[in-house]
């Protein structure tokens, strides 16, 4: 199964650093969320990604 933000980065057609340029993201929260280290994702990206079509549930 693939990550949701990395299927969502995919959809878009955006390599990391442009996602997280575009949408004013820390990289640093970026890459804890794509590598497993938050319990959830977080709403910052959340939000972006229930813009861009994903399903929150």
């Amino acid at each position: 199964m693939m990550h949701p933000l990395k299927e969502c980065i995919q959809k878009l057609g955006l390599t990391h650093r442009a996602f997280v340029v575009l949408y004013d993201i820390s990289w640093e929260r970026f890459r804890s969320c794509l590598y497993g280290y938050t319990d959830s994702i977080p709403r910052a990206i959340l939000n972006v990604m229930v813009q861009n079509g994903y399903d929150e549930q």
